[in-house]
This record gives structure tokens, C-alpha cells and sequence, in this order.
């Protein structure tokens, strides 16, 4: 159930059972320091509150153009280092130009999972010293279950398939992607609707994804990039509301 007050914004809508089971922000950077040395500092900033690490090989393709126009895709390993905190909760991503922070259940509300970020991304540029800025995404991942197993879609969510009635009585499965810009903003979102998860027992499961990405290139501004990480929150809050029944 939603508790509504006409004087919060969307960003500030509280939800007695959240329906987030992961939430996540990722900046792209360019020209980070990428040694030994780097990582190992790294590691000792976020150490207290994230002691577990894991060190993966991923792989990373890179297309080289020649002084001919002629281009050729590289692919390389490189190292993906994960740090975890003691109850697996949360989990910091990152390598060469490349951070994330992943919140998994339970969410607790925009203005924490926000500081969490803030405190991973200033440790990260304090470490490797990027020189610009890519990219920023926000991504939330909603799971949805409804009583019942033929459920009328249409009654709890306005991103649904029109088919018509002629083509069949009832929909199996659900696969849904659709792209925009949202109102009066440069990023671009991409939501997807997805049914098919295992489930509760009489009750279906569907995942609500939505994944708002801002293109930049810019200098180090950390005043920039959580401005970009509000209206990207603001964005998923909107077409969350949006695509839901109340």
C-alpha cells in the first residue's frame, strides 16, 4: 500500500512493502589509473564496511580502427574486483574506468542508497584519478506479484501488450521492452516487463525493470554527477508511478 502526502514529491513516496529487490547506480569514466597499487588502495578505503572481495577475469571487447579506416575488435581480460558487505546486501563493481554500487533487498529508501553512493564514488575518483566522465545509469528492478494465475494485467499495470481479441482469450507470458526520453530531460530510459519468474504458489510474478541512462562528457564533477543521479531517480519514480494501478 502507498502512503500518499500532497506535499512529498515523487522521490519521496513511501511503500509499506517495497517492491525493490535490487537497485543500482554505475558511472563510466575515462582514463582512470589502472595498477596494482590503485586497487589495493581502494580496497583499504571501503574495507570497513565492505571486507569481503572477489577477483573475477571478464572479458572486455575494444574495436581499433587503423590509420586505413580499417577496424578490428580487440578482446581482452581484464579484472573485475567485487567488494561485499558481511551480509551480502550490497556490493561495490568496479575496474578500469568503471564503478558500481548495487543495493539488494531490503531497499531503504532513496536518501540512503544515495549516501552509500556518494561515500563509493568519491573513493573510487579519490583512487584512480579519472580524468572525464562518460556515462551515469540508475537502474531499479521491481518484482510485482498478483494474487491469482490468470490475472488481468491490465488492472495493475498500464505497460501491457494490446492484442486483439481475435488473436487469442489469454496471454501465456510477457516480454515487454520499450525506449523514451523522458519529459523535459536528456536522459533515455528503457523499461522492460518481464513474467515468467518463479513464483508463490497461486500468485503470478512479474519484474518491472527500469533503467535510466544519461550519455556525458565531461570533466570530474561530483556535484554533476549526483545532480544526474537525482533526476535519473526522479525519472525511474515517475515511470514507476506511471506504469502502475493504484
Amino acid at each position: 500500500m502507498k502512503n500518499k502526502d500532497s506535499k512529498r514529491s515523487l522521490a519521496r513516496q513511501i511503500y509499506d512493502n517495497s517492491p525493490i529487490i535490487e537497485a543500482l547506480v554505475e558511472v563510466y569514466f575515462s582514463q582512470t589509473k589502472n595498477d596494482f597499487s590503485v586497487w589495493a588502495d581502494f580496497s583499504s578505503r571501503v574495507k570497513n564496511s565492505y571486507p569481503d572481495v572477489e577477483e573475477l577475469l571478464v572479458t572486455k571487447a575494444e574495436l581499433q580502427v587503423s590509420p586505413t579506416g580499417e577496424g578490428k575488435q580487440k578482446i581482452s581480460p581484464e579484472k573485475l574486483y567485487r567488494f561485499y558487505n558481511k551480509d551480502k546486501t550490497q556490493l561495490i563493481q568496479a575496474n578500469k574506468d568503471f564503478v558500481t554500487f548495487n543495493q539488494l533487498k531490503p531497499y531503504l529508501g532513496y536518501e540512503k542508497f544515495k549516501t552509500e553512493v556518494k561515500e563509493v564514488l568519491r573513493n573510487y575518483i579519490d583512487a584512480t584519478s579519472p580524468k572525464s566522465i562518460n556515462r551515469i545509469g540508475m537502474r531499479y528492478i521491481n518484482q510485482i506479484p498478483i494474487q491469482g494465475i490468470n490475472v488481468e494485467l491490465g488492472s495493475y499495470l498500464r505497460f501491457t501488450p494490446q492484442i486483439p481479441d481475435e488473436v487469442t482469450d489469454s496471454v501465456n507470458d510477457v516480454l515487454i521492452q520499450i525506449q523514451f526520453i523522458p519529459r523535459n530531460s536528456n536522459h533515455q530510459v528503457t523499461t522492460s516487463l518481464r513474467s515468467g519468474i518463479s513464483s508463490i504458489e497461486g500468485q503470478v510474478v512479474f519484474l518491472l525493470d527500469i533503467y535510466d541512462i544519461l550519455q556525458i562528457n565531461n570533466e570530474i564533477d561530483m556535484e554533476l554527477i549526483l545532480s544526474s543521479i537525482d533526476e535519473a531517480h526522479e525519472n525511474t519514480e515517475r515511470v514507476f508511478e506511471g506504469f502502475i494501478t493504484d
